[in-house]
């Protein structure tokens, strides 16, 4: 709450002293965005975001502003026949190859949170064919890959991961990774895939936002595929859910599991770092986070997050950090 109140002081110092009209704009739309993270009623987001068009109109100038709205309408208000409106409006302004490519992604995107993955992937497609060398053509071939994994067709899906492992982008070159091993990891032992299609499922319902079924489908599978590799992701998926929904108890329990089912697992590293994360953070239980932070830097130190690890482990003993 406190970096909050900090970020919009800083936001509310630009608008009292603004430098031109982009920064001005910048500035309320994360004003806005602050103000949907800390729970404001949605009537005031949506007043907020009807002030605005009427100040600054709906054009080029303001398409940060209607992508932003067009998510808050399916992600908070459920409304995403009038989301995909507003994005398809945005659509015949005169905007540029990259803003139209942003606006196809962000229909898409809804598109596929409403289980319509046929219309998302022609706009994935028509994307990643327009700016295939660029990094919004990455990010769409990306999404190909990841909404034909949430229909259960791995093959293709794959297809596509592949060719991303060298993309200029880290975070998509990551994605990418992390996705073609989960596929991967879970087809050995279980050629029909019949496994990892309910984890799909569950994976599906949680980037739509249904976290209580996803909670409920993960259950079944760990229920029905006890000692099967899926198991290990149906609890770090867990809980990363039950984070999300602040039930931070089931998540440390979900995170202990992983530790104790094999240290040399795949997420075994990823559940030490998160869960020293969740104690330092949410659990108020800085003696925890040490010891976990302490055990990725001796037993995983080729992790991704041994830096940050290393940092935060010497802040916690003590230690002056740079």
């Amino acid at each position: 709450n406190n970096d909050f109140e900090a970020t919009k002081n800083c936001f509310n110092y630009v608008l009292e002293n603004p430098q031109n009209l982009e920064n001005e704009l910048t500035a309320k739309l994360y004003l806005l965005e602050v103000n949907m993270k800390t729970n404001e009623p949605v009537e005031t987001v949506e007043a907020q975001f009807q002030q605005l068009f009427k100040q600054y109109g709906k054009n080029v100038s303001t398409l940060s502003i209607q992508t932003i709205y067009a998510e808050f309408l399916a992600f908070k208000k459920n409304e995403s026949e009038q989301a995909i409106l507003v994005l398809k409006d945005a659509l015949k302004l005169p905007v540029n190859e990259f803003q139209k490519g942003y606006l196809k992604i962000k229909l898409a995107d809804i598109l596929v949170f409403e289980n319509k993955f046929s219309s998302a992937l022609i706009y994935y497609t028509q994307v990643q064919n327009d700016l295939k060398n660029q990094p919004i053509g990455q990010t769409a071939r990306f999404k190909i890959a990841q909404t034909s994994y949430f229909k259960g067709d791995f093959e293709w899906a794959q297809s596509q991961l592949g060719v991303l492992k060298n993309s200029t982008s880290q975070l998509i070159a990551n994605d990418a990774l992390a996705l073609n091993l989960l596929i991967t990891d879970n087809a050995v032992k279980d050629s029909l895939k019949i496994a990892l299609k309910k984890y799909a499922v569950a994976d599906l319902l949680s980037y739509q936002n249904k976290n209580q079924q996803a909670l409920d489908t993960l259950q079944l599978v760990l229920n029905q595929y006890k000692g099967h590799p899926i198991e290990d992701e149906a609890l770090f998926k867990k809980a990363q859910l039950f984070e999300k929904i602040n039930q931070f108890t089931n998540a440390e329990n979900n995170y202990l599991q992983i530790i104790s089912l094999n240290k040399d697992d795949i997420l075994a590293d990823d559940a030490h770092y998160y869960l020293a994360e969740l104690y330092l953070n949410k659990l108020n239980s800085p003696e925890k986070a040490k010891e976990y932070y302490q055990k990725m830097i001796f037993d995983y130190p080729s992790s991704i997050y041994v830096v940050d690890a290393r940092k935060k482990f010497r802040k916690l003993r003590g230690d002056k950090v740079n």
